[in-house]
């Protein structure tokens, strides 16, 4: 069964041991929402835009569908893949769900906690923010774009491009990250930079923050007291 409930404007949508389908809009596919085992383990492709909130939990993928005023949830191993989130699109994921080959446009948001990963993101714009065990991997951040790891989150071959942002804090860590011509990394709070190469952009550190076997070509590195290099 369903149930389908009122909060605010937003339509609340949860789904278990049923299939769902939610009205389109013109120009959308008809969106069909799958969560948990014993549902209906399959791939589904759609355009949110309907100010929904949607979950998909253990089984459920959503693939090369984009995300625009409204909330996406990955728990459980749910899965996203090929998805654009743009203007006032929301795409969390958590306890061990997966966002991958994905693009993260001007006003959206993608949040990933917990034992959650984000692989091969490309951030064109909006944020990509990080908690706790999560861990984001061959992603790239561009001009007005933003990638942010805090408490024990990691960024493992990051690539910062020209105006994009990389910025870890509060024990976060960052390895083999490329930061190039006028892209900005800043590591601050008793975060890690390990293994980076700036590249013509700048390495910012800042509170007890540590860089490892770092290297520094044709671009800036500032250091405050506290910081220590190694």
């Amino acid at each position: 069964m369903f149930a389908l409930g009122m909060r605010l404007s937003r339509l609340s949508v949860s789904v278990s041991g049923a299939l769902l389908v939610l009205g389109a809009t013109p120009g959308e596919a008809e969106a069909t929402c799958y969560w948990y085992s014993g549902c209906y383990k399959t791939t589904q492709t759609w355009d949110l835009n309907n100010d929904y909130d949607v979950h998909f939990g253990t089984g459920g993928v959503y693939k090369d569908g984009s995300v625009t005023n409204s909330n996406v949830f990955l728990h459980d191993q749910g899965r996203a893949t090929g998805i654009t989130v743009k203007d006032k699109g929301f795409l969390e994921a958590r306890e061990d769900s997966l966002i991958e080959d994905s693009t993260l446009q001007a006003g959206g948001e993608i949040e990933v906690q917990g034992s959650a990963k984000a692989i091969r993101i490309t951030v064109e714009g909006g944020r990509l923010e990080l908690f706790e065990n999560a861990v984001a991997e061959d992603s790239t951040v561009q001009a007005g774009g933003e990638i942010e790891l805090q408490g024990s989150a990691k960024g493992i071959r990051t690539t910062v491009e020209d105006k994009g942002r990389l910025r870890i804090f509060n024990s976060a860590e960052a390895y083999d990250s490329v930061v190039q011509a006028g892209g900005h990394l800043q590591v601050a709070n008793m975060s890690k930079a390990i293994g980076t190469t700036v590249d013509g952009g700048t390495l910012e550190l800042w509170h007890d923050a540590v860089a490892e076997n770092s290297t520094v070509k044709n671009g800036l590195m500032v250091v405050t007291p506290g910081v220590r290099i190694v």
